[in-house]
């Protein structure tokens, strides 16, 4: 059985104007593949034959969705209550473009799926509009499963998805990595060519953190829940503060209230703001977040290696503009300008803000067609407000009065955490509460309180006896009163690290001297040597970042010139030349334990990804981390160029 349909070209072309990168092409197909409850997703790119294949073992696409599949639009996902998946997981979108937007970056889309019954389905879509399909009896008895090949795909988008930036972002395409263990997420792996397929879905360990702020808005409620707790030494309430009321008065009391903060710093967003910002908020849709927030100089290693920022998802997957680790939209870069010691700053803070539930048929916040961002309307603006106004402002004041105690109350810190505790509701309310605004798998926020305030609370609800109140006093009169504490007086300022800088030794010298006027790839690596041991790395480490990498890449290129029939040197990655070079290496004798040491840094420490986001982005640049690696890499510099 054959059939064709067929739409307006000109219609087709003025949908992929909205597709505003590949790799939402690429997200598209993946939360198709959600939707149909797929359990194990593979993504192949095949830079050779310049096409991309999706598949998935979930449910198929039935007779009727193929054969609307060149209708714009259509889609019969949150309609007539169809709002979740055979798994009960809300349906990620319902435009109906997935498939139509792959003609972005492909001339011609195939799909083989399972449509029901002993029946599969083989179809055609080219960017014509023409779409062919025929059906045939299932053989394997394998009753489920589709595969999507988007063919003659253009080299240079093969290549802009191959881009570190770009694989960067696909591994933050959903909130796996923050709510692993609260959601069902299918396996999605991602192999390039040849390579050995590897998982997207990225995941760390969150420690060490100076902040973890979670939120949650309920549009039923109107009420935000926030609170902010620490892996740090640092006395912080760290209970779940509802707020109900929007203007800066009422934010401005809360701290006070709840944190002893009596002097606070506005965000540019709470000097704009207007009355009807903070007020009329009842059609902001709801919407759960967590942001954690690191020291300048430990600013989560891995999560910056990764790309990972404060992103922005819809039912679970990104939006793309989102990704970009050069979007600066919570304002980060403004909180330093208003107060110079702040740790909020970009590339220091991570998380996310996920919108649970969003159907875009009733909601008034609205996305764009390309899924890439929201229309940027007058419920966008309040719903800006609510996250940069409310819980930036509360989280940037709780920063600064950390870092100044000036900003707060003259109060001993105990009985402010006491106060808030007290403010926030009963005993048993304050030990866990829901916030509000969850789907299913809603998750408990325990409040955490210090062994002093655990006992002095505890005392507060006892029945009244002599014994119990001369305890609570004396617990109060520790803390209050010391006689035996020493502390530094305030003028102290710690003396300022001077870093050693990159320095080569005096038989390293002997060999790079041999490099002169040998030919132009040696002279590079000489004058690359050169400004690096010219260069303070105290003043020109950005620099000195960008000449390290260079350096590793021309010394890599020079040993893999000379034994070309044994290593292998491609225009497209660094970092898999350099383990060429070290898999060469390794076959060598007593080599081993030098090997290890550079296989680390490139692998664990992932040295080649750290310097391109120095390089590339805003990522500021880690001294300490390119001291540390260089004492490994300056010998396998040494090595390549001494061959």
């Amino acid at each position: 059985m054959q059939e064709k349909l067929k739409i307006e070209s000109s219609e087709i072309t003025r949908l992929l104007g909205t597709v505003g990168s590949p790799l939402i092409v690429i997200s598209e197909l993946i939360k198709n593949s959600v939707d149909a409850e797929a359990t194990n997703i593979e993504i192949i790119y095949n830079c050779k034959g310049n096409y991309i294949k999706i598949i998935d073992n979930g449910i198929g696409i039935t007779l009727d969705e193929i054969n609307n599949l060149a209708k714009p639009g259509y889609s019969s996902k949150k309609r007539n209550d169809n709002i979740r998946n055979g798994n009960g997981f809300f349906f990620t979108g319902n435009k109906g473009l997935g498939i139509l937007s792959c003609f972005s970056i492909c001339q011609e889309i195939t799909i083989d799926t399972y449509v029901g019954g002993d029946k599969k389905c083989n179809a055609t879509l080219n960017n014509a509009g023409v779409l062919n399909y025929g059906l045939s009896k299932i053989e394997d008895g394998i009753k489920k499963g589709t595969t999507i090949t988007l063919h003659d795909i253009r080299p240079t988008d093969m290549e802009f998805l191959n881009t570190e930036t770009e694989l960067q972002k696909i591994r933050h395409l959903s909130t796996y990595l923050y709510k692993k263990e609260e959601l069902f997420f299918p396996s999605i792996s991602l192999k390039i060519d040849d390579n050995v397929p590897n998982s997207i879905l990225f995941s760390t360990d969150f420690s060490n953190m100076l902040y973890d702020v979670e939120f949650s808005y309920s549009k039923e409620t109107g009420k935000l829940n926030f609170k902010c707790g620490t892996d740090k030494d640092k006395v912080i309430n760290d209970a779940i503060i509802e707020v109900s009321s929007f203007d800066i008065n009422t934010l401005e009391k809360i701290l006070l209230d709840n944190y002893g903060i009596e002097k606070t710093i506005r965000t540019r967003t709470n000097d704009v703001a207007t009355y009807q910002w903070y007020t009329e908020l009842n059609n902001v849709p709801s919407f759960e977040g967590r942001m954690v927030v690191y020291f300048k100089q430990t600013a989560g290693a891995t999560l910056k290696q990764y790309g990972a920022g404060v992103n922005v998802y819809v039912n679970q997957f990104a939006l793309y503009n989102y990704l970009s680790p050069d979007n600066d939209w919570l304002g980060l870069a403004d909180f330093s300008q208003r107060k110079k010691l702040t740790n909020l700053r970009p590339h220091n803070v991570f998380g996310y803000v996920n919108f649970n539930e969003f159907n875009e048929n009733k909601e008034e916040l609205r996305i764009s067609n390309e899924r890439a961002d929201f229309i940027q309307d007058q419920t966008f603006t309040k719903l800006m407000y609510i996250l940069k106004g409310v819980v930036m402002f509360l989280t940037f004041n709780i920063d600064v009065a950390e870092k100044n105690p000036k900003y707060k109350v003259n109060k001993n810190d105990s009985e402010v955490s006491a106060k808030a505790v007290a403010t926030t509701g009963d005993s048993k309310d304050s030990r866990a509460a829901t916030i509000t605004g969850h789907n299913s798998g809603k998750s408990n926020f325990l409040v955490r309180m210090n062994p002093q305030e655990s006992y002095v609370k505890k005392q507060l609800n006892a029945e009244p006896n002599p014994s119990a109140t001369n305890n609570i006093t004396i617990a109060k009169e520790k803390t209050e009163i010391n006689t035996d504490e020493y502390r530094p007086d305030e003028g102290y300022k710690p003396k300022k690290r001077f870093p050693k800088g990159i320095s080569f030794s005096k038989a390293d010298g002997v060999i790079i001297e041999q490099l002169r006027n040998k030919d132009d790839l040696s002279n590079k690596i000489y004058q690359l040597i050169y400004e690096i041991t010219h260069l303070s790395l105290q003043n020109y480490y950005c620099s000195i970042s960008g000449i390290y990498r260079a350096l590793l890449e021309c010394s890599t290129r020079y040993i893999a010139n000379k034994y070309p029939d044994k290593i292998t040197f491609t225009e497209k990655s660094l970092k898999d030349n350099i383990i060429n070079v070290l898999n060469y290496y390794s076959n060598k004798k007593n080599m081993d334990k030098q090997v290890k040491i550079w296989r680390e840094a490139i692998t664990k420490r992932h040295l080649v990804d750290t310097l391109n986001q120095f390089m590339h982005n805003e990522t500021e640049v880690d001294i300490d981390f390119l001291e540390q690696t260089w004492k490994s890499m300056k010998t396998y510099i040494i090595k390549c160029i001494s061959e």
